[in-house]
């Protein structure tokens, strides 16, 4: 299983960041079957996907603005469990 990847907004997140997250999320999107058994797309989520959504520290940790809240895990591991259950499944 593999996930997209979500935004950051450090202080040291690299100004190219968002633009290069896009495109490794396109490419994971087009090619996730190559290498994995299952896609969790939680990089186009509307709530944690969204590039201003580590400001608004719902999902984020408004300390670091990049590691995600309990929140954010519960939010992610519901993705993940949707993208497992049909591995599992007999």
């Amino acid at each position: 299983m593999t996930l997209s990847l979500l935004p950051a907004s450090e202080t040291n997140t690299p100004p190219t960041y968002e633009e290069d997250r896009q495109t490794v999320n396109a490419q994971m999107r087009d090619h996730w079957r190559e290498f994995a058994d299952a896609f969790v797309d939680i990089g186009a989520d509307p709530e944690m996907g969204d590039p201003e959504a580590p400001v608004r520290g719902v999902y984020y940790s408004p300390k670091d603005q990049v590691h995600i809240t309990d929140a954010g895990s519960e939010r992610v591991g519901r993705f993940v469990a949707d993208a497992v259950r049909p591995i599992l499944a007999p």
